[in-house]
């Protein structure tokens, strides 16, 4: 459900203020790295990066990701950014 809800948010005009507060594909994420699917969850929180470039909770998301699948190597670019 998740998956098609950031398909359809797509859809939507970014407009200022936004009309909702976090996109979709950052629900997705959250819950890819609860489920341990941390390349799934990387791939949902750049996809709100394409956006919102440099938008905090994603670039977390990432290194967060990172860290709880062990790789410590590469948070470090995200959390900079960050």
């Amino acid at each position: 459900m998740l998956t098609r809800a950031v398909e359809k948010e797509r859809e939507i005009e970014y407009g200022e203020p936004r009309s909702n507060i976090h996109p979709a594909a950052e629900t997705l994420g959250n819950v890819q790295t609860r489920l341990g699917n941390y390349e799934a969850a990387r791939e949902a929180f750049r996809s709100v990066l394409k956006q919102r470039p440099n938008a905090g909770l994603p670039l977390f998301g990432i290194a967060y990701s990172y860290e709880q699948s062990g790789d410590l190597r590469k948070p470090a670019r995200p959390i900079k950014l960050f």
